[in-house]
Formats: C-alpha cells, sequence, structure tokens
C-alpha cells in the first residue's frame, strides 16, 4: 500500500514537471500532450491523497485495536486482583470466624489455669510446709 501510495505520487510530480520542462508550446501535438500528462498527474495525485486517508485510517484502526486490546488487559488485571482480594477477604473473615470459638475458649482455659496456678501460689505462702 505504501509503494502504491510513493509510486503514484512520484508519477504525478514526474508527469506534472516533465512537459513543462521538456516540450515546446509551439506545436499543437505538444500542447495536447502537455494538457494529457497534467491531468494524469492530477489523477495520480488525486489517487494518491486517497490512498494517505485510506492509510490514515487504517493506522487509526490499528491504534483504535491497540487501546481495546489493552483496555482489555487491564481489565481481566483489575478484576483478577478484585477477585482474589475479595477471595483472600473471605478467607480471613472464615479463619477469624470459625477459630474465635477456640479461641474463646482457650482463652477461659487458659484464665482458668492462671487463677488456679495464682491461688496455688498464694495458699503456699501462707502455709509454708
Amino acid at each position: 500500500m505504501h509503494l502504491k501510495l510513493f509510486v503514484r505520487s512520484a508519477s504525478s510530480v514526474v508527469l506534472w514537471l516533465t512537459p513543462l520542462a521538456a516540450l515546446d508550446k509551439t506545436r499543437d501535438i505538444q500542447k495536447a500532450l502537455q494538457g494529457v500528462s497534467l491531468i494524469a498527474a492530477i489523477a495520480c495525485a488525486v489517487s494518491a491523497g486517497n490512498l494517505a486517508r485510506e492509510l490514515s485510517e487504517q493506522g487509526e484502526i490499528e491504534v483504535i485495536k491497540k487501546r481495546a486490546i489493552t483496555a482489555d488487559v487491564v481489565d481481566e488485571i483489575s478484576t483478577s486482583a478484585y477477585i482474589s482480594q475479595q477471595q483472600r477477604q473471605q478467607e480471613a473473615e472464615l479463619i477469624l470466624t470459625s477459630p474465635g470459638v477456640d479461641v474463646e475458649e482457650s482463652r477461659k482455659v487458659l484464665e482458668a489455669i492462671y487463677n488456679n496456678d495464682l491461688q496455688d501460689y498464694t495458699s503456699a505462702s501462707e502455709h509454708p510446709d
């Protein structure tokens, strides 16, 4: 596509400049040839412009595609991060709620043991035998 654009642009320049420089304007056939050449140069320039417009549209479409792909990847990453964070939060809540009963029971047992040890120590100090 780029090659077509460059060839048509170069052809339009050559077809525009060559008759102006090389042909004599006194003969009718050369005037007609110059007119045909200038019309062909204009046609090549117009088609080169159309090709350039198509290429720019394709480039814009490619940029839009890349942006869409990037946005999709970012969305996937953020979604997976959000889901994994949610899972970690649920797991933490499960850990905190399920052993909560065991922790409370353990706390009570430890308090009882500590209180018994304290009572034994105070009673031992009161009765040294």
